[in-house]
């Protein structure tokens, strides 16, 4: 999408972690909607994030992030 966006809403819920020694794995849902700011058209996207994480320290840090937007079947 190439149109700048307003009245941006995101919301991220019902986060899976698996932690496994140094390393996690964690799987949470998203929804995004917002108003195009040229064609003021309202986007609504719906997906997960896919993420691997991983222990720095006393940190934990992304090391892999993959987004999956979930598309209405028709």
């Amino acid at each position: 999408m190439r149109d700048p966006v307003d009245e941006l809403r995101h919301l991220i819920y019902a986060p899976a972690i698996r932690i496994d020694g140094e390393r996690a794995t964690a799987e949470t849902y998203f929804d995004a909607d917002a108003v195009t700011r040229r064609s003021k058209r309202l986007v609504q996207l719906r997906g997960v994030y896919r993420d691997e994480l991983a222990r720095r320290g006393e940190h934990w840090r992304f090391v892999r992030r993959e987004i999956v937007v979930l598309t209405p079947k028709t």
